[in-house]
């Protein structure tokens, strides 16, 4: 069942942590756990179970790159989607050469309709 689905969030910046968090509720998908940093994201993959990283690119520290490839070496079946704000899809190409599952520009993934929706 997706809703009891282990997710890693690897996002620097707290306010779209909390907005992707938000919204990944919202639609009834799990709260990701959140990890600031690519250094703390590779150390809790490699002591916690996960089903999927959503990963973002640009990190303090090592970049969303770096991080997939550490995370490939303790888990290489975890799907990572990698979230970018960059302008050219030069870091989209090289992340799916890393062996990201799928890309998603941060335009879209942060750009979230305001949480909740009332229909």
């Amino acid at each position: 069942m997706i809703r009891d689905s282990v997710v890693l969030l690897v996002e620097d910046n707290k306010d779209q942590a909390q907005r992707i968090a938000r919204a990944m509720e919202h639609l009834d998908l799990p709260r990701p756990i959140h990890a600031p940093s690519g250094e703390a994201a590779v150390l809790w993959v490699g002591a916690h179970p996960c089903d999927l990283c959503l990963l973002d690119y640009h990190l303090p520290g090592i970049d969303g790159l770096e991080t997939l490839v550490r995370i490939h070496q303790r888990k290489p079946d975890l799907p990572v989607i990698m979230m970018s704000n960059a302008k050219s899809e030069g870091v989209a190409v090289a992340a799916f050469r890393a062996g990201v599952a799928d890309y998603i520009p941060k335009s879209v993934s942060t750009n979230l309709p305001p949480v909740p929706l009332t229909f």
